[in-house]
């Protein structure tokens, strides 16, 4: 398990409607302790703003952080604001990866 000190925060790029739904539907205020959503907060990735705005929420600075997602040039962005990122491509990968991670403590 991952730990109590850490915060999961989610950023995405949705309409307002798909977002309650998706949080609604899939009890995702079960998995994340905030989210910043572009409709909210007039930013979309990979605009560094959203980021920044991200950390200041988990009150942690870049190299605290670590982000996951699935688009390379996203994962990129977050890269040029020192944020260590990885790009999820399977759930083994990134399930060893995060094992890794946490025993190494980041």
């Amino acid at each position: 398990m991952l730990g109590d000190n850490l915060k999961f925060i989610a950023i995405n790029n949705e309409g307002r409607e798909l977002n309650e739904y998706r949080v609604k539907k899939f009890k995702l205020h079960r998995c994340f302790d905030a989210f910043v959503s572009s409709c909210e907060v007039g930013m979309r990735k990979p605009d560094p703003g959203i980021f920044s705005l991200a950390m200041g929420i988990a009150q942690a600075g870049p190299e605290e952080c670590l982000y996951i997602d699935d688009r390379l040039m996203i994962v990129e962005a977050a890269k040029a604001a020192g944020i260590r990122a990885i790009q999820h491509k399977t759930m083994e990968e990134t399930k060893a990866f995060l094992e890794q991670y946490v025993t190494a403590g980041s």
